[in-house]
Order: structure tokens, then sequence, then C-alpha cells
């Protein structure tokens, strides 16, 4: 249950934040801390790939993100530590 809350949460969190990025589902591997992203279309895929700055310097509990895409390799974008 808290694991769905989790899903529940981040995937509002990106909506509402990337809201350019058109269509996209996700899954959490909270034991490594990935969210996979899904882009429904390369268009899509194209659009999360130019937020990978925005993305990356993000602090909220993920480590890595992999955009997947069936037509694509699939893109890590590794988050920036942000302690001082």
């Amino acid at each position: 249950m808290v694991f769905s809350h989790a899903l529940n949460a981040l995937t509002a969190f990106m909506a509402a934040n990337f809201p350019g990025w058109g269509c996209c589902h996700f899954s959490f591997d909270a034991d490594q801390r990935i969210l996979y992203i899904y882009p429904k279309t390369s268009h899509h895929r194209i659009a999360v790939l130019q937020d990978r700055d925005r993305l990356s310097q993000l602090d909220i509990g993920v480590e890595q993100f992999v955009v997947v895409h069936f037509e694509h390799p699939n893109t890590t974008i590794s988050t920036v530590s942000n302690s001082i």
C-alpha cells in the first residue's frame, strides 16, 4: 500500500511539473530508487529528454530516471547530489 502511495505521489508530481511530456506511464523501483518513464510516442520521449537537466536537479528521493521507449535505447538520467 505504501508503494502505491509513493508511485501515485511521484506520478502526480511529474504530471504537475512536466505537463509538456504528454501521455507517459511510470513505474518505480523503490529498492534502487529508480523511476521508469514510459512515453507513449517518440515525440513525448523527446519532450522528456529536453527536461533532462531539470530532472537531474530534482531532490525527490529518486536517484535515476530511466526513459523507456520501444523504438529507442533506454536513456538513464542520474540525479546530482544537492548536499553541501
